[in-house]
C-alpha cells in the first residue's frame, strides 16, 4: 500500500468513527439547552446560571435550524423601569426556542412559539416575585392572569397581530417587513 493511499483509509475511517461523535454532541448540546431553559424559569436571577443563559443565547445564534420571529410586545416591559426585563425577554426567546426543540414540527407555528416563549417568560416572572415581591408589573400580570382563567393563547394572538417581523427568508417575494 502506498503512503497516500494508507493516510486516506485512515482518514475516511477517522470520520467514520468520529461521526458518531459529533452527533451525539449535537444531542448533548440540545440536551443542554433544555435544562438551561428550565433551570431559568426556575431560578432566573441565579448568579450560577447566568453563565449557562450566555451559553444558550450564543447556542441560539449559532443554530440555524432554529426560526426565531421577533414580535413587537417588549415596550411595557421597558416603559415601566421593570429592573428585569432583559432576564425576562431573554427567558421569552430561550422558552420559543425550547418549544422548537421538543416540538419540530411545529416551528413555523408563529403563535404557538410565542405563546410557548411568553409562558416560559412568565415563570420566570413568578419565580422572581416569589424572590422579590415588590418586582411585579402589571403587563406581566395581566398575563398571568390570563393563563390562570385559560386565556393566555387568545391574549397573545392579539398581542402579536401586526408585531411580528418576519425573517427574510420567510417573505414571499416582494413583500417587505412594512407590508
Amino acid at each position: 500500500m502506498t503512503l497516500l493511499y494508507r493516510l486516506t483509509l485512515a482518514l475516511i475511517l477517522l470520520c467514520i468513527a468520529a461521526s458518531p461523535v459529533l452527533a451525539e454532541t449535537e444531542q448533548d448540546s440540545v440536551a443542554k439547552a433544555l435544562r438551561v431553559a428550565a433551570a431559568l424559569e426556575a431560578d432566573p436571577l441565579g448568579e450560577e446560571i447566568a453563565a449557562e443563559r450566555t451559553w444558550m443565547l450564543g447556542w441560539i445564534y449559532r443554530n440555524k435550524d432554529l426560526k426565531l420571529t421577533v414580535c413587537d410586545i417588549f415596550k411595557p416591559l421597558k416603559a415601566d423601569g421593570f429592573a428585569h426585563t432583559w432576564v425576562i425577554v431573554n427567558q421569552i426567546i430561550i422558552g420559543n426556542v425550547a418549544f422548537q426543540l421538543r416540538n419540530p414540527d411545529q416551528r413555523d407555528d408563529l403563535l404557538a412559539k410565542q405563546v410557548a416563549g411568553i409562558e416560559s417568560g412568565l415563570a420566570a416572572y413568578t419565580a422572581i416575585i416569589d424572590a422579590e415581591p415588590d418586582s411585579r408589573l402589571a403587563y406581566l400580570d395581566d398575563l398571568l392572569a390570563a393563563k390562570r382563567v385559560g386565556n393566555l393563547q387568545q391574549t397573545v394572538a392579539g398581542m402579536i397581530e401586526g408585531k411580528c417581523a418576519i425573517p427574510k427568508e420567510e417573505m414571499a417575494e416582494g413583500e417587505s417587513v412594512d407590508s
